[in-house]
């Protein structure tokens, strides 16, 4: 019973210091992007447009091989070194006044970027010792959470302290981060990690999977698209009323993602391809209603269900990726989503900057009909015998 009470507190701390790792990165990466608009937003539009890329281009043309060069290895020791690298990037950011050299650690950043989250994709059911629907649904939660505190907390240091000392900051929570890793470094999950014999090494998803994560691609390029449009979409239809708008739409669409960070979990009896399925509709009809009734109340409504729907999207989406994979083989299944997942967010922004601005309203209808049209797809593309084998099933998982 002792040995049984001292596990137990050995993965209660594990999780909670995973957890606020967890949260100090994601603050980060939201004080950072904070920081750096301020930093260039004097330097030309095409400077902001190529930062914003910086994030994207990366994980694109590198998730694929940060994967296959990560497979085989235990992904906790690569993630301390990944973060101590963004932690160094982070602060020469903060030291350098050169346009150039601010957008190249920008990018720099992003292919640390890249491979953090590979590795922690890959690893995080089974450094929190849960079912992969419950693990990857605490992650949406936690991102929640950071998309409001941590524009906060930017504006709050850079008003106090300056937008040098925020980017010092930021790079002081990847530090952290990999300081609250290091104790996992050694911790062995549910799945063996050994080497396989694999009939193809190089391939990185099974024909089920990649007949259902391939049209959802399209749902994340139609919700990058319709980010792009929502600024126009609240200054064209709520005039006076915009900034209220966009505030509380935008905190209806987080609360909603870190409630459904949590409906994720319990979900995990049903099959991915029809939970998926399901969420790629719910945001659709999200869209098209904000395309159609773009007022505060339905606003407000509409983007609650929508962030339910996105987070247990974001959630069963990793689960089924991480249940169809081997541990070894774990980071690259999830360095090809990250490049996979990337390239879609690019599509959709550079889709959407053409027509948001003077076609809002349409925008989010297309982004709509696009989303249940995928939803749909992945559905009927996918064997039910096929893809429940991948539905989230309970994990047994070691105290270790």
């Amino acid at each position: 019973m002792t040995a049984l009470l001292g596990a137990a507190r050995r993965s209660g701390l594990r999780r909670a210091l995973l957890l606020v790792g967890m949260l100090f990165s994601a603050c980060g990466d939201e004080i950072a992007a904070f920081a750096l608009v301020f930093r260039l937003a004097d330097r030309g539009a095409w400077a902001i447009a190529l930062l914003q890329a910086g994030p994207l281009v990366p994980g694109m043309l590198l998730g694929r091989r940060v994967g296959r060069a990560a497979q085989g290895r235990r992904p906790a020791p690569l993630l301390v070194v990944a973060n101590l690298l963004q932690a160094a990037t982070v602060t020469g950011m903060a030291a350098s006044d050169s346009t150039w050299l601010l957008l190249l650690l920008t990018y720099l950043l992003g292919a640390f970027g890249a491979l953090s989250a590979t590795l922690l994709n890959s690893a995080l059911p089974d450094l929190l010792e849960f079912e992969g629907e419950r693990a990857y649904g605490i992650q949406a939660s936690v991102g929640s959470l950071a998309t409001v505190a941590g524009p906060m907390a930017g504006v709050a240091l850079a008003a106090m302290l300056g937008v040098r000392t925020v980017l010092i900051v930021d790079g002081m929570t990847f530090a952290a981060f990999a300081i609250l890793l290091a104790p996992l470094a050694h911790h062995h999950g549910s799945k063996p990690f050994e080497a396989e014999k694999e009939s193809n090494p190089a391939r990185a998803w099974s024909s089920e999977i990649f007949r259902l994560v391939a049209p959802l691609m399209v749902v994340v390029a139609a919700t990058a698209g319709t980010d792009v449009a929502f600024v126009y979409l609240v200054r064209q239809n709520l005039h006076s009323s915009a900034r209220l708008g966009y505030g509380l739409v935008f905190a209806a669409w987080a609360a909603g993602m870190f409630a459904g960070g949590f409906v994720a979990g319990p979900l995990k009896a049903v099959a991915a391809r029809a939970i998926l399925a399901s969420c790629s509709g719910v945001l659709g009809v999200v869209y098209v209603v904000y395309g159609l009734w773009p007022a505060i109340p339905t606003l407000v409504i509409a983007s609650l269900f929508g962030g339910v729907a996105n987070a247990t999207f974001n959630a069963s989406i990793r689960a089924a990726i991480y249940q169809s994979t081997t541990a070894p083989r774990a980071s690259l299944a999830f360095g090809t989503f990250v490049a996979a997942a990337n390239g879609a967010v690019l599509v959709g922004l550079l889709a959407a900057s053409g027509i948001a601005e003077h076609y809002a309203r349409g925008a989010y209808l297309v982004g709509g009909v696009l989303a249940c049209g995928a939803g749909l797809a992945a559905y009927r593309l996918t064997r039910p015998t096929a893809v429940e084998a991948a539905t989230i099933e309970p994990v047994m998982v070691s105290n270790g």
